[in-house]
């Protein structure tokens, strides 16, 4: 990293750390489920970072010798990849929920006499939960099906344009721990880790001038992409949803 860009980005760097002192800071975490209702993210790391890290991983790539290879193959490859991938994964998912559903309507009926006429209704409905499980047994086989034969295509062409993705990562962002380093020596400044707990929360305390929470969660609906968030700190809550975060693929 030539000595005159790690300069320009420290200037930069500490002009942004203001004197602001110490403070609480607490981030919430939301992601999508399957039926894209908003769900706590237990258990994930985050990383409070003193600087932007997309903007320093811009920096490298528009110096790298070319750009990212492969985009748009593994795009395509990801986009045909994830249909088959989520109907079964929703079809396993309604599998799941009708089940539960019988259990429960199970139990209330087992506190019931058969000739009464709340067993009767709750028949039918047991009736009704069981064909469509068995409908939705069979649409989830017909998908695991679909994805089995996806997958012989997918697998070897992914595997081998994806070492050349890290290869060309390898290059490009060599320089990026020396970049945060030299920031870390002459700002005074280096990052925070945590993680979420049952709710979603974490609690930090963060020093002076800008910070920046940085996150990655599993995108249910894709094995091959993810939610990232990069966002910086302007309150005493920040909330990473849906709104706020980016579903990027996992080159």
């Amino acid at each position: 990293m030539p000595r005159n860009t790690i300069l320009r980005l420290v200037s930069l760097t500490m002009l942004l750390a203001a004197c602001n002192g110490p403070r609480e800071v607490t981030v919430e975490v939301m992601v999508l489920d399957l039926e894209a209702n908003p769900v706590v993210a237990p258990n994930l790391p985050l990383v409070i970072l003193p600087y932007d890290r997309d903007s320093l991983l811009d920096l490298l790539e528009r110096q790298a010798a070319r750009p990212r290879p492969h985009v748009a193959t593994l795009d395509s490859l990801f986009a045909a990849f994830q249909v088959p991938y989520l109907e079964v994964a929703r079809a396993g998912h309604a599998v799941d929920r009708y089940r539960d559903s019988m259990t429960t309507l199970k139990m209330a009926m087992d506190t019931l006499l058969r000739g009464d006429e709340a067993y009767r209704l709750r028949f039918q409905l047991f009736a009704q939960l069981s064909d469509s499980l068995e409908r939705s047994e069979a649409r989830r086989e017909r998908a695991t099906t679909a994805l089995r034969r996806a997958r012989r295509t997918f697998v070897p062409l992914n595997d081998s344009l994806r070492r050349e993705v890290r290869t060309w990562e390898e290059t490009t962002f060599r320089g990026y721990d020396s970049l945060v380093t030299a920031l870390a020596e002459r700002t005074d400044r280096t990052g925070l880790t945590d993680t979420t707990d049952s709710a979603g929360h974490a609690t930090m305390l963060i020093g002076r001038g800008e910070w920046w929470v940085y996150a990655r969660a599993w995108d249910v609906e894709d094995p091959n992409s993810e939610w990232y968030w990069n966002v910086q700190i302007t309150g005493d809550t920040v909330r990473l949803d849906d709104r706020n975060g980016s579903r990027l693929p996992t080159y």
